[in-house]
């Protein structure tokens, strides 16, 4: 349940621009905006990257979090996918 849980949330994010999908499918997080690099969540064949409980956690921290929250929620989740 918890990946399905974590896919669907990825899913959501793809819908709200949060996460990009790129020609092959796969489905990354662009953190270029912070000086970061792009980290791979699910990949093309639509399996995870990261653990189930590690996916759900960053996923849903970017998806709720405010505006004003961004760049500390993109620290947190640099330092999970480290």
């Amino acid at each position: 349940d918890t990946y399905k849980i974590g896919k669907g949330l990825v899913l959501k994010g793809l819908e709200q621009g949060l996460f990009c999908r790129r020609e092959d499918g796969s489905v990354w997080a662009d953190l270029s905006q912070n000086g970061l690099d792009e980290k791979l969540l699910l990949r093309k064949d639509g399996t995870k990257r990261i653990a189930d409980h590690t996916l759900v956690a960053l996923t849903v921290m970017i998806a709720e979090s405010k505006p004003s929250e961004k760049e500390m929620m993109v620290n947190l989740v640099m330092n999970f996918l480290a």
